[in-house]
């Protein structure tokens, strides 16, 4: 995975105020190696609220623990053998209320 770099509200203000400007977005991504999708973003955050909807940090710090999980959670990959078999009687049960014969026609 690559490191997120972290850019200060001060640079994005002025990457915002060169595309407001008229520079070129492709331009600004190729000099600065920076996603169109993110100078967009910056572009139109400080095109609505200034300075301030560039100084907003969005998501977690980094290192802030993850909120507790509710009981019964289970991690990807994790299979819980009452919730499998629940899941398949209620299968079969749709199958077995539903007679379908070859001629009669799908629902």
């Amino acid at each position: 995975m690559s490191e997120q770099r972290v850019f200060s509200w001060e640079f994005k203000e002025e990457v915002a105020r060169r595309m407001l400007n008229g520079e070129s977005v492709s331009a600004l991504h190729h000099e600065l190696q920076i996603k169109r999708s993110v100078l967009y973003r910056w572009r139109d955050a400080y095109r609505k609220e200034g300075v301030v909807g560039l100084q907003r940090v969005k998501g977690r710090p980094p290192g802030a623990p993850n909120p507790p999980r509710p009981a019964g959670w289970l991690a990807h990959g994790e299979h819980s053998h009452a919730t499998r078999d629940t899941v398949l009687a209620r299968i079969l049960s749709r199958c077995s209320s539903t007679e379908v014969t070859s001629s009669s026609p799908p629902p």
